[in-house]
């Protein structure tokens, strides 16, 4: 392996995901981070970070969080050498949701850092426009501010969750923001 040149290792990664992809679907779906794992290697990175995410998604749902959060962490340091567009946004805007979830259950509400994810997450719904993540990440930043004991801004984010909800026509994120400016 180490004898081939670098553009043939590429090559031969990109085929093996593919067929993966293709041939073996179940083991695609079973094993997200074995594709992602041969996209990287390809060079392939929104590939490459599309099962990074997955694999991210499927160790959160199994209650492996740490393992979620090392996969979630990887693919956002690929995105990092994608060039910035409303795609690459988008999907950071998904892993730092994502990401603020699960440093929630291992680190802590108050953590700082999952204050500073759920801070830049919230900073690219703010970038990127009306998106459905706005009310998870409003909440994450509230409950980070108002578990450490920081009324003012978790009332600010309990505010504007109420208010982003005046015209949902979804009651339950209206429910959370009144309970949030409740106990803010």
């Amino acid at each position: 392996y180490r004898t081939l040149l670098r553009s043939r290792r590429r090559h031969l990664h990109a085929r093996i995901a593919d067929v993966l992809e293709r041939r073996f679907s179940e083991t695609a779906k079973t094993q997200p981070e074995l594709l992602a794992h041969h996209y990287e290697q390809a060079g392939l990175v929104r590939q490459a970070v599309d099962y990074r995410r997955k694999a991210g998604e499927q160790a959160f749902a199994r209650s492996a969080a740490a393992e979620a959060i090392s996969q979630f962490r990887k693919a956002l340091l690929l995105l990092e050498t994608l060039p910035e567009d409303d795609e690459r946004h988008r999907q950071e805007l998904d892993l730092q949701a994502a990401l603020g979830s699960g440093l929630m259950a291992t680190k802590g509400f108050a953590a700082p850092e999952t204050g500073r994810t759920h801070a830049r997450a919230l900073a690219l719904c703010r970038q990127i426009g009306e998106t459905p993540q706005i009310f998870r990440v409003l909440y994450g930043q509230f409950i980070f501010h108002h578990v450490r004991g920081e009324f003012r801004p978790a009332l600010g984010m309990a505010e504007e969750l109420l208010s982003r909800t005046e015209h949902q026509p979804d009651t339950g994120p209206r429910v959370v923001g009144y309970r949030a400016v409740g106990i803010a």
